[in-house]
C-alpha cells in the first residue's frame, strides 16, 4: 500500500516484512525519509507494525512529518524533519533479522504539495469540458472573494451502463478510506465539489468524509440531479431527503398533455375550432429536490 503520485499533508504506507528462515527470525523493521546516509537516519518500528501514516506539518519554515502507527493512526515519538514540500520525497523501509542481516531496501517516491488554503476544490466533472467547468467555478469563487483554493482533479475513470465510476486514482486507494483519506480531507475546513453525474465519486463520499464532518467541515456540492429511488444510499450523504419523479414522460415514451398548477381555465359551451395537438419534441425531465426543513451556514468569507 502506497500513496498516489501526489499528496498534500497525509501519506500512508503498508508493508509485509518476512524472513526466508521464518518470521520468528525477524528482529525489527526500520524506516527512513529522504536520507539513508547514516544509521542515524533510520527509525525503528515494532514488528507488529505493518502500516503507518506520515502527517506532514507544512505550516512552519522547516516542515516535519510525524509517524502515526497502524490503521488506528496511533501517535508515536518518531518525527522526520527533512520533508520536501512542493518537491519529491522518498520513503524507505527495510527489515533486519536476529543475525543482523539487512534486507533489500524498499523505496517509494511521491510528490508532496504544500496546502495553501482552508478550501479544497474537488473536480469530478468528466470529459473534455472538465477544465472549462473548473475555470467557471473558480471564477464564481473569485467573484465572492475566494481566490485561493487547493485543487485535486478526481475526474479520471468513466461510468458505464449506470454503474458507479471506479474510485479515483487521484486519492489513496479506497481500502484506505479509514484512516488515510478521512485524515487527508479533514485537513481542510471546506470542500467545494463539482461533478456531472451522481454515478461518479460522490457515491463514495459517505465513507471518506466522516472525520471531515466530525471536525466541523462544511461542503458545497454542484451536481445535476436525476431521479433517485427513496432507498438509494446517496440519501445517507446528500443534504436533502428525496427527489420527486418527473410528472411527465421520459424521452422516448409517449408524451403526456399537462396543465400546470395555477393555470387559468375558462369554461365555454362553444367550440369555434377543433384544436389539433402535435408533439414537437422531448424535453429532459426536471426533478424536484425535497429539502430538509432546516439549514446551516455553509461558508463565511
Amino acid at each position: 500500500e502506497t500513496p498516489p503520485d501526489t499528496t498534500f499533508r497525509i501519506a500512508s504506507f503498508g508493508f509485509n516484512p518476512n524472513d526466508p528462515d521464518g518470521d520468528a527470525n525477524l528482529n525489527r523493521v526500520e524506516i527512513a525519509l529522504n536520507d539513508t546516509s547514516s544509521e542515524a537516519s533510520w527509525r525503528e518500528l515494532s514488528l507488529d507494525v505493518d502500516f503507518l501514516t506520515l502527517r506532514i506539518d507544512d505550516t512552519q519554515a522547516e516542515p516535519t512529518a510525524s509517524v502515526l502507527l497502524g490503521r488506528s493512526a496511533i501517535e508515536s515519538d518518531i518525527v522526520f524533519d527533512n520533508v520536501n514540500v512542493n518537491g519529491e520525497n522518498e520513503f524507505y523501509v527495510r527489515a533486519i533479522d536476529n543475525a543482523a542481516a539487512v534486507s533489500n531496501v524498499a523505496i517509494h517516491n511521491w510528490y508532496v504539495k504544500k496546502q495553501t488554503s482552508r478550501i479544497l476544490f474537488l473536480n469530478d466533472y468528466y470529459g473534455n469540458r472538465s477544465s472549462d467547468r473548473r475555470d467557471l467555478h473558480l471564477g464564481l469563487l473569485e467573484d465572492v472573494g475566494i481566490d485561493q483554493v487547493d485543487y485535486i482533479d478526481i475526474s479520471d475513470g468513466q461510468s458505464l451502463g449506470g454503474t458507479r465510476v471506479p474510485f479515483t486514482s487521484a486519492l489513496p486507494n479506497r481500502v484506505l478510506a479509514e484512516p488515510t483519506i478521512n485524515m487527508m480531507l479533514a485537513e481542510w475546513d471546506y470542500i467545494y465539489w463539482i461533478s456531472d453525474d451522481l454515478d461518479r465519486n460522490i457515491g463514495y463520499a459517505l465513507e471518506i468524509t466522516d472525520q471531515f464532518f466530525e471536525e466541523g467541515g462544511k461542503m458545497f456540492i454542484n451536481i445535476p440531479i436525476e431521479y433517485l429511488a427513496d432507498r438509494n444510499s446517496l440519501f445517507q450523504f446528500l443534504p436533502f431527503q428525496g427527489v420527486q419523479q418527473a410528472s411527465y414522460s421520459e424521452p422516448g415514451r409517449n408524451p403526456q398533455f399537462i396543465i400546470n398548477n395555477c393555470t387559468e381555465v375558462s369554461a365555454t359551451s362553444e367550440i369555434n375550432y377543433s384544436p389539433n395537438l402535435r408533439f414537437e419534441g422531448s424535453k429532459l425531465p426536471s426533478y424536484s429536490v425535497v429539502p430538509f426543513s432546516e439549514s446551516i451556514n455553509l461558508f463565511s468569507a
